[in-house]
């Protein structure tokens, strides 16, 4: 039974070319900020018309360091482009906010 909707390839293997680069800096003794850019590309024609075709990420993050207590704020503008729809791109800007503890 295939309940994979309109597209029959759905959960398939599709090959795709990506990554990431980030760059860093520690600011202060407790500070540090990073800037990086990620991209995820399926081959031309591998996703149905209306399938996610490309997702691309600007992102800018920021730690403090306090003992083993981490806060973090992120930034992320996230696009996704989409295959033989006409549907306009999708964009979602984020923001993260989070306390971590490291034992």
């Amino acid at each position: 039974m295939n309940n994979t909707g309109a597209d029959p390839d759905l959960g398939k293997e599709i090959e795709a070319r990506g990554g990431w680069i980030q760059i860093g800096y520690q600011a202060t003794g407790a500070w540090k900020v990073f800037l990086g850019y990620s991209f995820d590309d399926p081959d031309d024609g591998l996703p149905a018309a209306g399938a996610r075709d490309k997702n691309t990420v600007i992102y800018l993050g920021n730690r403090i360091a306090c003992g083993p207590v981490v806060f973090g704020a992120d930034y992320l503008n996230w696009t996704t482009e989409f295959s033989g729809s006409g549907a306009d791109d999708g964009t979602d800007n984020r923001f993260n906010f989070f306390a971590q503890y490291n034992f």
